[in-house]
């Protein structure tokens, strides 16, 4: 037990200077507003190492890339891919300016990244072993053409000749406030003119500042068709309160099945034999 203890112990502080590391080479690269990809374990543990780490991950906050129409599609190429084209394609599609890559000689346990080689045409802009942060020009906002909206969706994680186009259309970088709910951002677009965000569109989104309208691209990320002579806006994520109610509901039926478990038990005891199940032990029988 006591051997159990010290190899306990050794790998809980292995692990704590492996965090430490990963938050400090995080920490001195990452600029406020600017979108990172992370895979493996850090995912889950990196945005609490430090006070206001605020980390903008593709999966994370108010994002809902969970349920993106393209993410499962992108984040493949991205983590596992061979083509290079392909990895900086589907980075900008997502917005994201830093990639946190593990390779092989890092102590993180989940390497998802595949095919370093696709690495070369870029230069960490700061490493730690062989945990590497890299630099990609993308940002979470940018103008686009109108034409933005006539790309069709693609029909694989693969298909470049959506993808070219799609990013083709991706103009000027949009400076921007990004919290959790909220984003305000000030800029005059010219005319045929769209705003692009690298953010899964929700119906939950809301223009609460400024005008125009909120809509879908085909890659399942938020556009916004500005109206005239706007140069400030405030969009804001906001649920009713009665979008709650089915989740409250649920949990008031269940917890009264749970304090009349007893007789749910008897009834179902009851009427099992009339619909044919039987309530005898198998295996005592054999």
């Amino acid at each position: 037990s006591d051997l159990y203890l010290v190899k306990l112990n050794f790998f809980d502080s292995q692990a704590t200077v492996y965090k430490k590391q990963l938050g400090d080479l995080v920490g001195a690269t990452l600029v406020p507003g600017e979108r990172i990809f992370l895979t493996g374990s850090p995912v889950f543990w990196l945005g609490s190492l430090k006070q206001n780490f605020n980390l903008l991950q593709v999966r994370g906050g108010k994002d809902e890339n969970s349920t993106h129409k393209t993410w499962a599609l992108g984040a493949y190429q991205i983590r596992e891919g061979e083509s290079p084209q392909l990895l900086e394609g589907w980075l900008s599609v997502f917005g994201v300016s830093r990639l946190l890559y593990q390779g092989e000689g890092s102590d993180e346990y989940y390497k998802d990244f595949k095919n370093e080689k696709r690495f070369t045409s870029w230069y960490p802009v700061d490493s730690e072993g062989d945990n590497k942060v890299y630099d990609f020009p993308n940002s979470l906002v940018r103008l686009a053409s109108t034409e933005l909206l006539k790309v069709p969706a693609p029909a694989a994680g693969d298909d470049k000749r959506a993808l070219i186009e799609y990013v083709s259309y991706l103009k000027d970088p949009v400076k921007l406030t990004y919290k959790a709910g909220k984003i305000e951002l000030s800029v005059m677009p010219p005319s045929d003119t769209l705003i692009s965000f690298s953010i899964s569109y929700d119906t939950h989104w809301h223009i609460t500042e400024g005008q125009g309208r909120l809509k879908s691209d085909s890659f399942g990320n938020m556009v916004l068709e500005p109206g005239e002579n706007n140069s400030r806006w405030q969009i804001t994520y906001t649920e009713e309160w009665w979008e709650m109610l089915p989740g409250v509901g649920f949990t008031l039926v269940f917890l009264l099945i749970l304090n009349k478990s007893d007789s749910f038990a008897a009834y179902f005891k009851k009427k099992t034999p009339s619909l044919g199940i039987s309530v005898t032990n198998e295996e005592e029988n054999y």
